[in-house]
């Protein structure tokens, strides 16, 4: 049995501190990217999730479920679907996972690595601490 990725990046620019109230929270809402959705990047869910995990390295921090104060189509998506496997990591939390499992970005899937700089983008523009990853690794 496959695996598939639905994922956000929030982001928020204006709150002090970050992520204190779900009106002030952006998203690029990275389900409706096929390629993303559909590309099987085991490596990476191993590293961000634990899900279909083949280097046998427990995921360095645990699924934290449904992110506090999350954006509209997040909270959305988590009102319907009532997703398993899910979690978010800022974008320092994700290159971490990703060193964890001695992963380099080679070896992660192009749509994957695109991920990775938007993350890094925003952190360099906006700071860190008001990036965050949003996942939902699901059955395929």
């Amino acid at each position: 049995m496959g695996a598939d990725l639905t994922a956000w990046i929030e982001y928020d620019v204006h709150q002090d501190p970050p992520f204190s109230d779900s009106a002030g929270v952006e998203c690029l809402p990275l389900g409706q990217w096929g390629d993303l959705y559909s590309n099987k990047d085991y490596p990476f869910y191993g590293a961000v999730s634990g899900c279909r995990n083949e280097t046998c390295i427990p995921p360095l921090f645990p699924q934290r479920g449904r992110p506090e104060n999350a954006s509209h189509p997040v909270s959305t998506y988590f009102d319907t679907e009532d997703p398993h496997n899910a979690g978010w990591l800022s974008s320092d939390e994700v290159d971490r996972a990703i060193q964890h499992h001695d992963l380099t970005p080679d070896q992660l899937s192009l749509e994957v690595q695109i991920v990775m700089h938007i993350l890094s983008f925003l952190s360099l523009k906006i700071g860190p601490d008001r990036v965050r990853f949003v996942f939902v690794i699901g059955s395929a």
